[in-house]
């Protein structure tokens, strides 16, 4: 947790109660400086979480956001249970449900795993801050020993070029979300590494042999391949959640028509 996030919890409590805040009350509840007090608050604006009014005293208040999975197209029609089930699996007690969603190249597989993070903050389940970490497994589909490395860290000497300790995108993600796109890439050497993860929340850099870390870290995985032929049985039995996205030709028709106007406008 930042410096930042933990001034926004303190505050948090006032916010909810009175609507607004302003400088002089921030400082007074958390006992700091006003400078460093109102350089918080306008990076809180920055970030949207705030917004300030041009008042004198200037006052702040919380952001009204919308729901994110409003910004998807289908979501009251052919992707209803879609979003039904990523909701479920944001919000599954204590720290949600790993899902895994699958679809041909193009469906928005990428896009609609961003959503599910954003309504994670939305749904304040998560940090403002909290991570988004990113892994196309396609990249290391030839070396495992590296994507190992990559997801797990290593320690200092565990391999020929090693000369000091790294933490991987598993530890990096810790509090937020790891998206692992292409995840069929995964070796089965390297699904069964993520077993523990998913498991307990604990996994061992490569080359440390008694040291267990843990991770607080959320993940969805992605697919253009079918599940079923790609990644181990116990491997699918971690998943919970399996999402499949459907093809461009098979979404209703004025979803199709929205999605092409929607290419339109954004080009």
């Amino acid at each position: 947790m930042t410096t930042l996030d933990r001034f926004f919890l303190v505050i948090s409590p006032f916010l909810e109660e009175h609507q607004h805040i302003t400088t002089v009350e921030a400082v007074n509840i958390t006992g700091m400086n006003r400078s460093v007090v109102n350089l918080y608050l306008n990076q809180l604006v920055t970030k949207e979480t705030l917004k300030k009014t041009n008042t004198r005293p200037v006052r702040f208040s919380l952001m009204v956001k919308e729901n994110p999975f409003n910004k998807v197209i289908g979501v009251t029609e052919s992707l209803k249970q879609q979003v039904i089930q990523s909701r479920a699996s944001v919000t599954y007690p204590p720290n949600g449900l790993p899902l895994l969603i699958y679809g041909n190249s193009g469906v928005g597989k990428s896009f609609f795993a961003k959503i599910i993070y954003e309504y994670a903050i939305y749904e304040k389940v998560i940090f403002q801050e909290a991570p988004f970490v990113v892994l196309n497994c396609s990249d290391y589909a030839n070396n495992k020993e590296l994507l190992s490395s990559v997801l797990f860290g290593y320690e200092k000497g565990a391999f020929s070029g090693a000369s000091e300790a790294k933490i991987g995108l598993v530890e990096e993600a810790n509090g937020g979300y790891l998206f692992l796109d292409e995840v069929h890439n995964l070796s089965p050497e390297n699904q069964e590494k993520l077993f523990l993860l998913l498991d307990e929340s604990k996994f061992r850099p490569v080359g440390a042999n008694a040291k267990w870390r843990h991770s607080d870290v959320r993940l969805i995985m992605a697919t253009t391949e079918n599940p079923d032929s790609t990644l181990l049985t116990t491997f699918k039995r971690r998943i919970p959640m399996f999402i499949k996205l459907p093809d461009f030709s098979e979404r209703l028709y004025n979803e199709r028509e929205e999605i092409v106007m929607n290419a339109f406008i954004n080009e």
